[in-house]
């Protein structure tokens, strides 16, 4: 997880909330699904509410950080429609998460559900309290902060397998890419120092004989 930096909402959710004639529900706002946002993500606009949380996330969960798109996310309420009504069209109460479920395991918004989060804030630096822990096989995402580390584990379930199997798996491949560049950055290095020793030989051999040397 890390701060979400909240930028304007779309002008189709504000004007839908100043509407007089709807019901102002978020259920009934129409400009939020799917099909729209991939019609908008082709014509580059960012009117669909999906779109907008999109590219203010950077096509990232707000909570596992895994890679979303218009089809493989879902709209999350922060604060739970079923509790907090006057904020369900509020866009700093909105994000967007992945789908949050896998064969076997619910996390995420999913298995959020309708419980609160009242430790974690998505709009503060949280990424100053949560750690990364290797194992032999996987990644654990924790905090030293108890209240925190329960929220992580009990609402969330970030530690669900399948996260820790992706985690472990980006980190393997961000790895591999660093020891390919430092090997072309090895092998750089090694071909300059040949070019300047063979320039040196060059160079040498090439200048002319004095009086002195021929006699």
């Amino acid at each position: 997880m890390k701060r979400i930096k909240k930028n304007h909402e779309p002008k189709s959710l504000e004007e839908y909330r100043n509407d007089t004639k709807t019901s102002n529900s978020y259920s009934e706002f129409k400009n939020k699904d799917a099909e729209q946002c991939k019609k908008d993500e082709q014509a580059n606009k960012t009117n669909n509410l999906r779109r907008a949380l999109l590219n203010e996330q950077g096509y990232i969960c707000c909570y596992c950080m895994s890679r979303i798109s218009c089809y493989n996310s879902k709209i999350e309420h922060f604060k739970p429609q079923s509790l907090y009504k006057e904020l369900q069209l509020d866009y700093k109460n909105l994000f967007i998460a992945c789908k949050g479920n896998s064969s076997k395991e619910q996390f995420c918004d999913t298995h959020k559900a309708n419980q609160e989060l009242k430790k974690i804030n998505l709009l503060e630096d949280i990424e100053k309290k949560i750690k990364y822990k290797k194992t032999k096989d996987n990644i654990e995402i924790y905090s030293e902060d108890q209240e925190i580390d329960d929220e992580i584990n009990k609402i969330l379930n970030l530690n669900a397998s399948v996260l820790k199997a992706n985690r472990k798996e980006k980190y393997n491949g961000v790895l591999n890419e660093l020891k390919k560049k430092n090997f072309k950055i090895i092998i750089g290095l090694v071909v300059v120092l040949i070019s300047l020793i063979v320039f040196a030989i060059l160079r040498n051999d090439s200048k002319p004989i004095t009086a002195t040397e021929a006699s």
